[in-house]
């Protein structure tokens, strides 16, 4: 016989949930409901309940308590990286950091960036810290001109150039970090050259040659030589081009891409920062027709990869990866919206970085203009045997003869065409004179600049 009135005690020691009625051993103390029908927050290690004003870890979900995470003194969110000076994340912290030692302090000198347990600078001397070196960012786009105003670009394309140098006189610096600074441009360092890399907003039109002409006029006055490490990168304003855009520039630049060679220093030709890739970007590309197969032929091409998961979805975030180190540079076109031409030799002269952007302006906007069939057609004149051949450096007369051809009149058709022709014919005849045709025109011997490579 069931004892009753010990089981009617036994009852009663239960709680009632106050969501569902049933009986609880133990209810929220907040809301008094059972673990199946309460929301409250809970600490993931002690299982206690946490008030709302003090929530739980974003990271952890653990309460104050047992939460280990860094976490913001403003914000009050967790975070990576926590200043040791202020307690805040890097989107609140105002400290200075000193960039030798990366330490948070108060103030860093104006002259190299350093706290004052690190600053080596004395009152009238300059060494290579005296420059206030840029980090890295995101390009600072000017307006684009209008008509009136594109000048001898005959485009209202944004143009932006990377200088690298290998020498400056850096007791003369102080105009070329002025005038950088008022383009809005960036003076930084780079791992491949003994100097430094000017890197200038992106312009256009007459606007874009003043730019440039104030840039090297300050470099001029600092002394500024480049030598075989040294390149100069042009960056297109690529962000209103579509994919089937793209195509058509790469057909046309694999037609090309012997002759633009030719038109620099040997040492280029060789640099692992600037490889030639126009065959094995066409590669394939011919047979796919359909949008989305074609948008994953260049890609693979670009990244030399077959499956596109979550890990390409970061890789082409990052800027410095290998699938950059090409003469067409197609990864700036998705981590910047740019087309960059890598295969520039140094220099610093004004006129010479000028005619060498319309020459490949005038590359690109003949793409953007041109149907796909013409782009092939022009493919086709050259040929893709020969191009194998350039490529391989077994026999690549052919190609440098029909791509010259191809880039000639792409270069007549230009704004002052025969002018930059002949610039262009007069450059090739000095650095490879072995490839001179005696049907181009000749034009004034160009010179060298200071430490430029003397082939």
């Amino acid at each position: 016989m069931p004892d009753l009135e010990h089981e009617h005690e036994h009852e009663h020691e239960h709680e009632h949930c106050a969501g569902c009625g049933e009986a609880t051993d133990a209810p929220c103390a907040t809301c008094n409901q059972c673990s199946a029908c309460c929301d409250c927050a809970h600490c993931r290690r002690c299982g206690e309940n946490i008030p709302a004003d003090d929530g739980v870890c974003s990271r952890c979900d653990r309460c104050n308590d047992c939460c280990n995470c860094a976490h913001c003194e403003r914000c009050n969110e967790p975070c990576e990286w926590i200043c040791s000076r202020c307690d805040c994340c890097e989107s609140h912290c105002e400290c200075s950091c000193c960039s030798s030692c990366g330490d948070a302090c108060e103030s860093t000198c104006d002259r190299c960036d350093r706290c004052l347990d690190c600053c080596a600078c004395d009152e009238g001397t300059h060494g290579r810290d005296s420059i206030c070196l840029s980090a890295p960012s995101t390009p600072c786009f000017h307006a684009a001109p209008r008509r009136h105003q594109w000048g001898q670009m005959a485009s209202g394309r944004c143009i932006g150039v990377e200088i690298e140098t290998a020498r400056l006189d850096y007791d003369s610096c102080d105009d070329l970090r002025s005038v950088v600074a008022r383009w809005r441009g960036e003076i930084t360092t780079d791992g491949s050259i003994s100097g430094l890399e000017i890197v200038t907003a992106p312009a256009g039109g007459a606007r874009f040659e003043v730019q440039i002409r104030e840039v090297c006029t300050a470099l001029a006055t600092a002394e500024a030589a480049v030598d075989h490490t040294c390149g100069l990168h042009v960056h297109l304003d690529a962000r209103d081009l579509r994919w089937y855009d793209l195509r058509r520039l790469v057909i046309l630049y694999a037609a090309v891409e012997p002759a633009l060679y030719a038109l620099c220093p040997p040492s280029r030709r060789d640099s692992q920062y600037s490889v030639p890739c126009g065959l094995r970007l066409v590669k394939d590309l011919e047979a796919q027709r359909a949008p989305r197969a074609s948008k994953k032929t260049l890609l693979g091409s670009v990244y030399n990869r077959e499956s596109f998961d979550s890990a390409f979805a970061e890789t082409k975030k990052k800027k410095y990866i290998a699938a950059r180190y090409a003469g067409l540079n197609l990864h700036s076109y998705l981590f910047r919206g740019t087309v960059e031409f890598r295969h520039g030799g140094g220099s610093v002269d004004a006129a010479k970085i000028l005619r060498w952007c319309r020459v490949v302006l005038a590359i690109f906007e003949c793409a953007r203009r041109s149907t796909e069939a013409e782009c092939w057609a022009r493919f086709e004149q050259v040929s893709a045997d020969a191009l194998y051949c350039w490529t391989r450096k077994s026999g690549g007369q052919p190609a440098r003869v029909r791509a010259w051809a191809v880039l000639a009149e792409l270069l007549r058709a230009a704004p002052d065409g025969e002018a930059l022709l002949a610039w262009a014919s007069a450059r090739r005849a000095r650095l490879h004179p072995s490839v001179v045709d005696a049907a181009d025109p000749v034009a004034v011997p160009e010179t060298r600049d200071a430490g430029e490579e003397g082939y």
